[in-house]
Order: structure tokens, then sequence, then C-alpha cells
């Protein structure tokens, strides 16, 4: 995966919102493991997946329609982004 920006986790974290809290969790490994897909095929052919996008968690977020942009205090936001953070977190360990 391409390194992220801090509006990618951000992005991530609105795709998430739109999604049931208990199901975040894997929803947010598999847009990761898409992404590394995607970044893979960007290595290999030099072209942006079709479904994927470039390697990037934004452009793979930007693909799922993230939902719209909410007020930094909102909860279920800050749920979404205590996820998106903490799996970024061990994607990018492991």
């Amino acid at each position: 995966m391409r390194e992220p920006l801090a509006i990618d986790v951000i992005v991530f974290a609105r795709v998430l919102m739109k999604h049931a809290p208990e199901s975040r969790l894997d929803v947010a490994d598999s847009i990761l493991l898409e992404t590394e897909r995607a970044y893979g095929f960007w290595q290999s052919h030099r072209r942006v997946h079709a479904n994927f996008g470039d390697g990037s968690l934004i452009s793979r977020c930007q693909g799922l329609d993230p939902a719209p942009e909410p007020m930094a205090s909102n909860p279920d936001f800050l749920d979404a982004l205590a996820v998106a953070a903490i799996r970024l977190r061990s994607h990018l360990s492991d």
C-alpha cells in the first residue's frame, strides 16, 4: 500500500460509517487487503487496478462511496475513526 496520509484515514472512517459498528473491523480489514492488492497490481503492471484503485487507501475508499463528511464531534465518526486507526496500525505492523 502507498504511504497513507491523514486524509486517507479520515475517508477510510467515512466508508466505515456506512457499515454497522459490529461489522467495521471485518470491513476495514477487507479494504486494507484490497488496497494492498491494488498496490501490487500497480507495481506489476504500472496501471491502476480496475476495481481497487491505485494502491492508495484514499483511492480504494473513494470507490466505496464514503459517507458525507461529518463534524469531527460526531460520535459515530469518532468510533469509525478509531476502528480505522487501529486496523491501519495493525495492518502496517504486520
